[in-house]
């Protein structure tokens, strides 16, 4: 079963700027979520967030696909306020798109 985890971009920008902020910071850093959600899960996500009726179609993963790679460490990102938040940022991608689809 693939999972991946997912941070909204404003909330990976904001952990960039606080790890720049700190002094004496040393890298490297995974900025990220570390809640891995499968991709089937995210599928349905979208099309509740989207409200569209499409269908989910599933297909072997490519063979190149890692399988088992391991939960991402971020605990220097903690030191930095924590690991940036997901809440409310697949909606308000899906209102960027929305809105540049109807200028």
């Amino acid at each position: 079963m693939q999972t991946r985890s997912f941070c909204y971009v404003d909330d990976l920008v904001a952990g960039l700027v606080a790890m720049i902020d700190e002094c004496g910071f040393v890298g490297p850093v995974n900025i990220g979520n570390p809640k891995e959600i499968t991709v089937a899960e995210l599928a349905q996500r979208v099309l509740d967030t989207t409200g569209t009726a499409s269908e989910v179609i599933y297909s072997p993963a490519p063979e190149q696909d890692p399988h088992d790679v391991g939960q991402t460490s971020l605990s220097q990102a903690k030191n930095l306020d924590g690991p940036p938040s997901v809440a409310g940022g697949r909606a308000r991608a899906y209102s960027e798109l929305v809105s540049r689809a109807v200028d």
